[in-house]
């Protein structure tokens, strides 16, 4: 993400944004994530941070993997933004082509983690009108947050964005 388009909305929020280097596409998943995790542990030792205000977002693959750790680990996140890509734990059918569909691509939270993401967490989908995730990730919030009857998730499309990071005022919105 290009964190100088958001800067200021960051420091008005009093976020501190952490991102790893070499940690696009073209790295392992698992990876990917286990970075995330472990800068969510560092940034809680090097600084006295609010435990209830920490979120993870990303941008297309990286959109994917903010929307897995989002999910799958609600007890470290307190919510996920995935930018123009998203995954979901179940099959979720097209809203466009009801033949259609994307399998889960991760397992489903369990327990009280599950119960977190559902009640508590906060899932904001951005895509962009012309984004080709689009039809993907509004199928993901409707047959999916919204069939499953998560309490706070929101989907937010930019009109005339394709496939790049929303506006700074998409950002801050979410």
């Amino acid at each position: 993400i290009n964190v100088r388009g958001y800067r200021a909305i960051y420091d008005k929020h009093s976020l501190i944004h952490v991102a790893a280097y070499n940690s696009g596409n073209k790295q392992y998943v698992p990876t990917r994530l286990g970075l995330a995790m472990d800068a969510v542990h560092n940034i809680k030792r090097m600084y006295n941070i609010a435990k209830d205000r920490i979120y993870v977002t990303g941008t297309s693959g990286g959109g994917r993997c903010s929307a897995m750790l989002g999910l799958g680990f609600a007890d470290v996140f307190d919510g996920a933004i995935p930018q123009v890509g998203c995954y979901f734990f179940t099959r979720i059918m097209s809203l466009e082509n009801p033949k259609k569909g994307w399998s889960g691509r991760f397992n489903r939270p369990t327990g009280a983690i599950f119960r977190k993401a559902k009640l508590t967490n906060r899932f904001v989908l951005l895509t962009g009108e012309r984004d080709f995730n689009r039809n993907e990730t509004e199928s993901i919030h409707v047959n999916g947050f919204k069939k499953l009857n998560f309490k706070h998730a929101t989907y937010l499309e930019v009109k005339g964005m394709g496939h790049t990071n929303a506006p700074a005022k998409y950002m801050e919105k979410g």
